[in-house]
């Protein structure tokens, strides 16, 4: 049997879905455990990493931004496993925090400041239905993800931000990780208290700063936004989606 402190532990994201955050957090956490973050936002990066991955899986904690199912196989083939966490948004309020990132305060990537000039030139409600159409993509990976892996927790954005401290005490424990790898439950607590949203971005959950990277730091707040043609869109799309991540029980909404 392989030891936890053996395995390859994987954190599984999806862009605007707190990946920044969770990507400190572990970056902090790798700082005790003596691990190195490795940063993979595509499947060509992946494929460059993997190989780098499998030489040393004891000593890295990969961080997937854009996470895909088909990265999975290629992981499950290491002779130590690995056991992650994926956390996943409501679809919607990834669209929305999307439209005002790419506006505002996105880092530079390439093809950002076409598309930033684009946002800029049409009013929010086209914009919006452009950023709809940006993460058609990341949509479907989230629906092709396979959402009952055993070595694999699943979380909600909602949950993982709002209720961090309990959180990810809970992704930790899940992975193995604890006092006999160095990570303390003071030290986990400090981690966690020093990535809050008013820490980082100076001002308490809710009140909102559009070219901020920490925007709002609420949930649902794509109902302060759509319109009925996003909503129609939404629902001929992605409605699907929605149910299947439990945001929706039905396209009654």
């Amino acid at each position: 049997m392989t030891h936890s402190s053996e395995r390859l532990f994987v954190y599984f994201g999806h862009h605007k879905c707190a990946t920044q955050w969770m990507r400190r957090i572990v970056t902090h956490v790798c700082r005790q455990i003596g691990r190195e973050p490795i940063t993979v936002n595509s499947w060509p990066q992946f494929q460059e990493s993997v190989g780098a991955v499998a030489d040393n899986p004891s000593k890295t904690f990969l961080v997937c931004g854009n996470a895909e199912q088909r990265y999975v196989p290629h992981l499950s083939e290491l002779d130590t496993g690995f056991r992650g966490f994926h956390i996943v948004r409501d679809p919607r309020d990834i669209v929305v925090s999307a439209y005002f990132s790419h506006l505002y305060s996105h880092k530079p990537f390439e093809g950002l400041a076409e598309r930033r000039a684009r946002l800029e030139a049409v009013p929010k409600s086209e914009g919006l239905l452009l950023e709809l159409e940006n993460r058609q993509y990341e949509f479907r990976a989230m629906l092709e993800w396979d959402y009952h892996q055993p070595n694999v927790l699943e979380l909600r954005m909602e949950d993982a931000t709002t209720a961090a401290a309990d959180e990810v005490p809970k992704i930790m424990e899940f992975l193995g990780l604890g006092e006999r790898n160095g990570l303390t439950s003071k030290r986990l607590r400090r981690i966690v208290a020093d990535n809050e949203f008013n820490v980082l971005a100076g001002r308490p959950p809710g009140e909102e700063d559009v070219k901020d990277h920490y925007r709002k730091g609420v949930s649902g707040d794509w109902v302060n936004h759509f319109e009925a043609e996003h909503v129609d869109y939404f629902k001929q799309r992605h409605g699907e989606l929605l149910i299947k991540l439990g945001y929706e029980q039905d396209d009654n909404w």
